[in-house]
């Protein structure tokens, strides 16, 4: 029963009411029994066979076992022919619905030799098929008019429809193939066994297959996941100038192909537009793009997260810290985010830095005690965790701690083992300078002139990521410093 219990749970009102009304024109006594049964299931909720058939004063068996089972087949019709679109994530979802069920309907038609009628149901799934390239579905149809003769017609438009089907085979193919380079891409542990073969290289070789087949194949689904691999890929190689330029192609693709054009597709796409934007410092086009794209999600989604991430450090870099806040309230108020959880941490660590940006120094360092969950993430925001903190006990004069604390930071380095930690090396290396000579910003700021314009260039493995740890940036910090030179004894 719990197989049984667990479907009629999900039904909608509406499902309810088109069950029943199946049940009520039919008055045979084994449809009186089913229509029972799935009363009590709706109130009652069983669990076992035992509870049920009690409920329903027989006994346990074969003959409940067959209830049971009929029961089950009827709730499965009303899903299949009872929902409407709403149920559909997007057009294109319920078109390959519709598609199937207009094939079934005609096959059905076929064996009661209604030719004409079967054929007019047809052409109108090929229709709906060609506009959402839904070529599985085409391949079925195709196959189904030339396994009829009396569709196919001619020897010609039987050679034709074989034609048809080799091209839709080699479609569903090439939609395979670019899934997997996909794939290749953005997950590399699913298809690199080797762990020493260098990811980008790989990424590049797949993203370079993927290109040759994108221009092969016209597909959207295809040009779907090369204009997806491809803004990863620049990702990969930090060229957001590249990545931008496909991210607004990739957009347009979605806003104007049926066969991927979906809430969450267009959603996707503003997450894109809105990283690249943030990556380019350009946190207008930031802000826009995250508000302009972010009801393609549902309220308080892990998605809308991202973006109101995105929107809270276009704001706080913009030095709009009433906005930056609004971002920490909306966020925390979603259902995902509760007190002690990961992304609550990381938001309460986003906080600290707007604090840390207002000069409320004292409040930054509260806020970051309070927040233990992201001292188990040894390779990321730990690092950004422990780094605020000691540029907080530096902001509070409490320089007596400082010693103690870039000795933890180094000690957490040496243990990070799958992360680039070439620019926390370097800050290590400037915090350690700063206790050696007193707080003197200048005279460091000469002997590590090379490493402090790494930082300031943020090239290659010493580039700043806005969306990383490192939210507060480092020599933008120091240079302010620079202003207030020498520790006073």
């Amino acid at each position: 029963m719990k197989k049984i219990t667990q479907l009629i749970q999900t039904f909608s009102p509406n499902e309810i009411t088109s069950l029943r009304k199946y049940y009520a024109i039919n008055s045979r006594q084994d449809t009186i029994l089913r229509n029972k049964l799935f009363e009590i299931t709706l109130e009652k909720s069983p669990k076992s066979d035992k509870e049920a058939a009690d409920l329903m004063g027989s006994k346990t068996g074969a003959a409940f076992s067959m209830l049971k089972k009929r029961f089950y087949q009827d709730a499965l019709k009303i899903l299949f022919w009872g929902e409407g679109s709403k149920r559909f994530k997007s057009k294109f979802y319920e078109s390959r619905y519709r598609v199937r069920m207009m094939i079934m309907e005609a096959d059905i038609l076929l064996d009661r030799q209604l030719i004409s009628s079967a054929g007019a149901i047809l052409r109108k799934a090929e229709r709906t098929a060609n506009k959402f390239e839904l070529v599985e579905e085409l391949l079925l149809l195709k196959d189904l008019k030339q396994t009829r003769r009396s569709l196919s017609k001619t020897v010609l438009g039987y050679h034709q429809l074989t034609k048809d089907k080799f091209e839709h085979i080699d479609d569903i193919k090439d939609k395979l193939i670019a899934l997997d380079y996909y794939k290749q891409i953005v997950m590399p542990n699913l298809v690199n066994a080797n762990k020493n073969l260098n990811y980008i290289e790989k990424s590049k070789e797949a993203n370079i297959l993927l290109k040759k087949l994108s221009e092969e194949n016209s597909n959207a689904t295809v040009q779907y996941y090369y204009y997806r691999s491809q803004i990863y890929y620049f990702h990969l190689v930090s060229d957001y100038i590249e990545a931008e330029k496909i991210a607004i192609k990739y957009a347009d693709l979605i806003k104007t192909s049926p066969a991927v054009h979906s809430n969450d597709a267009m959603g996707s796409a503003g997450l894109y537009l809105s990283n690249i934007s943030l990556q380019l410092t350009k946190y207008d086009d930031t802000i826009q793009f995250a508000n302009e794209y972010m009801d393609y999600y549902y309220f308080g989604s892990p998605n809308q997260e991202a973006l109101h991430a995105n929107l809270f450090v276009a704001y706080l870099f913009k030095g709009d810290f009433i906005n930056a806040n609004e971002q920490v309230k909306i966020v925390t108020s979603f259902k995902i985010v509760k007190p002690g959880n990961y992304i609550h941490s990381q938001w309460m660590f986003y906080k600290a830095n707007l604090e840390f940006a207002q000069q409320n120094f004292q409040e930054c360092l509260a806020l970051l005690n309070k927040q233990t969950v992201l001292t188990k993430d040894k390779a990321g925001w730990w690092l950004g965790y422990k780094l605020l903190e000691m540029l907080c006990i530096i902001e509070l004069k409490n320089y007596d701690w400082l010693e103690y604390r870039t000795e933890t930071f180094r000690k957490l380095l040496s243990k990070v083992r799958t992360e680039n930690i070439a620019r926390p090396k370097i800050i290590l290396q400037l915090l350690k300078a700063l206790v050696k000579e007193n707080f003197n910003y200048k005279s460091i700021s000469n002997k590590f002139h090379v490493q402090l314009s790494l930082l300031k260039q943020s090239k290659n493995e010493y580039r700043w990521d806005p969306m990383g740890y490192e939210i507060t940036r480092f020599d933008t910090w120091w240079s302010e410093k620079m202003k207030k030179p020498v520790r006073k004894n």
